[in-house]
C-alpha cells in the first residue's frame, strides 16, 4: 500500500501568436527533487477558435499507478510589457471515473476564453503555472468496509448522471410522449418536469402527448438526452439551431447557454449568415456579437453582393443597438449629476 507524496511544480513559459501557438519553456522550470510526477505541456491557439487559448497539462506519475490525484493549479498571464492579464486558481479533483484520468496518466486541459488575451498588443504571452498535486496509489485501494462511507462529490455526480443516462437509453416506466415532424420518442414526466418550467405546465393539464413540431426523431433524442444528462454531444449546426430554438420556447435555459457555446465554435464562412439570423430573431446580443467578431475577422472573404447586403444589414442593426445602450447609460449618468450653475 502506497500513497504518492505532495508534488510541486513551477513552469514559466511563453504562448506564440496562432501562427505560432507552441509553448516554448524558459530554463527556470522548477520542479521538486525527486520528482515523482512527470509534466508536459502542449498550447493551443488555432486559427478556428480565435477567441480560445487552451493549454494541455499531460502528468505521469514516475512509479506504479494511481486511482486518484488532486491538483492545485495557479494560473497568472501577463504580455510582453509584464502587464498581468490574468490571475486564476482551480482545485481539481480527478479519479478512475473522470474521463482526463486512466491509471498510468491524467490529461486534462484548461480553455481561456478571454479577449483581453488576445488583442492584437498580446500576441506573444508570459505564463506562469505553479501545480501542487496529491494521488493515491492504486494499490492503496481498498473495497469500502463502511456502507456509509464518504465518496466525492464529483464522483457522487459521475454515478447520478450515468444513472440518468440509463434511464434515457432504456426508457422504463415512461409515461409521457414527444411527438416530433417524422416520428415520437419516449420520456418520463418527472425528468421534463424538473428541467422545464414550460413542460411542467403542460403536463399538470394531464397532456399525454406533446407536440415538437420543429426537431425530427432524431433531434428530439439529443434533446431528451441533454434533459436527461446536461450534456451536447458533437451534433451538427442544423440541429444545434433546432435545439436553440426549442430551448426558447421550453425555456431551458441551460441548453440555450449550452447550444450558443457549441454555434460560436463551429461558425464558418457558410454558416455566419445563418447563425447571425439565429441571433438577431431571439434577440441574442452575445451570439450576435460572437458572430460579428468572426465575420469583422474575414472580411475578405464574404466577397459576394448577396452577403454584403445581409451581413452590412446585421451589423448597422447591431451597432445601432449597441449606440442606444451606450445612450442610455450616458443619459442615466449625467442625470444622476450634480447641478452646477
Amino acid at each position: 500500500m502506497e500513497n504518492y507524496d505532495s508534488h510541486e511544480v513551477n513552469l514559466k513559459f511563453s504562448i506564440g501568436s496562432s501562427e505560432n501557438p507552441k509553448c516554448v519553456s524558459y530554463p527556470e522550470t522548477l520542479q521538486t527533487h525527486p520528482a515523482t510526477w512527470k509534466v508536459d505541456l502542449k498550447c493551443l491557439r488555432t486559427v478556428t477558435k480565435k477567441n480560445v487559448i487552451g493549454i494541455e497539462f499531460d502528468v505521469l506519475p514516475m512509479k506504479g499507478q494511481i486511482s486518484s490525484v488532486g491538483v492545485y493549479l495557479k494560473l497568472q498571464i501577463a504580455n510582453y510589457v509584464q502587464q498581468q492579464l490574468m490571475n486564476r486558481t482551480w482545485d481539481l479533483i480527478f479519479t478512475r471515473r473522470s474521463k482526463e484520468f486512466n491509471s498510468q496518466n491524467l490529461t486534462f486541459f484548461i480553455w481561456l476564453n478571454n479577449k483581453i488575451l488576445l488583442s492584437p498588443q498580446n500576441e506573444e504571452l508570459d505564463v506562469e503555472v505553479f501545480m501542487k498535486m496529491k494521488g493515491r496509489s492504486a494499490d492503496s485501494v481498498q473495497t469500502p468496509i463502511k456502507k456509509n462511507k464518504r465518496m466525492s462529490d464529483e464522483y457522487n455526480r459521475s454515478i447520478l448522471q450515468q444513472d440518468f443516462k440509463q434511464a434515457f437509453e432504456n426508457r422504463h416506466y415512461t409515461d409521457v410522449t414527444l411527438k416530433g415532424m417524422n416520428g415520437t420518442v419516449l420520456a418520463h414526466k418527472f425528468v421534463l418536469c424538473c428541467r422545464s418550467s414550460a413542460f411542467e405546465k403542460l403536463i399538470q393539464q394531464n397532456t399525454k402527448e406533446i407536440d415538437i413540431p420543429n426537431l425530427s426523431k432524431d433531434d428530439l433524442d439529443v434533446f431528451l438526452e441533454y434533459l436527461y444528462t446536461g450534456t451536447l454531444g458533437n451534433v451538427n449546426v442544423e440541429t444545434i439551431i433546432a435545439l436553440y430554438e426549442t430551448s426558447v420556447f421550453y425555456e431551458v435555459i441551460s441548453l440555450k447557454s449550452s447550444c450558443c457555446e457549441a454555434l460560436v465554435s463551429q461558425i464558418t464562412l457558410k454558416n455566419a449568415n445563418k447563425i447571425l439570423t439565429l441571433a438577431r430573431n431571439y434577440d441574442d446580443p452575445l451570439l450576435q456579437g460572437e458572430v460579428i467578431d468572426f465575420v469583422c475577422e474575414n472580411i475578405p472573404y464574404f466577397k459576394t453582393l448577396e452577403n454584403k447586403q445581409f451581413l452590412a444589414s446585421n451589423i448597422l442593426e447591431f451597432l445601432e443597438q449597441t449606440a442606444n445602450v451606450c445612450n442610455a447609460e450616458n443619459n442615466s449618468i449625467n442625470s444622476n449629476r450634480p447641478f452646477n450653475e
